[in-house]
């Protein structure tokens, strides 16, 4: 997991991040010097958060999500469901999934999100 020093950092400092964005990868990314996940505030973006294809999504310390909205991204469904649950674990204030044919969520204080009828999920 990439990214998450800087966010863990702002936490420490007393600061909420308004939105992350969590970054589920199938190839080992490379990273610049300007778009390196740990730099990335500095350079005035959102926050992100990369998970290599090699780390277990349902192992991950995502404790620095608490009261979050967190931006699952992410080419592979299945993953990005199983992050989604992991999120949830942590009490983020909003998580959100979506690819070309999907698209599920999770609200504090309402739970599993069908965003696309705004109803409760089942």
């Amino acid at each position: 997991m990439i990214g998450h020093n800087a966010v863990i950092d702002l936490r420490l400092e007393g600061y909420k991040p308004s939105d992350l964005w969590l970054v589920l990868h199938d190839e080992r990314p490379t990273f610049g010097m300007f778009t390196h996940p740990e730099q990335l505030m500095h350079t005035g973006s959102f926050p992100e958060v990369h998970v290599l294809p090699d780390e277990v999504v349902e192992a991950l310390d995502l404790r620095f999500l608490r009261d979050l909205v967190v931006h699952i991204v992410g080419s592979d469904k299945s993953r990005c469901r199983k992050a989604l649950r992991r999120v949830v674990e942590f009490e983020p204030a909003k998580a959100i999934t979506a690819g070309h044919d999907w698209l599920a969520g999770w609200e504090k204080g309402r739970g599993y999100i069908n965003f696309l009828t705004e109803t409760q999920a089942q």
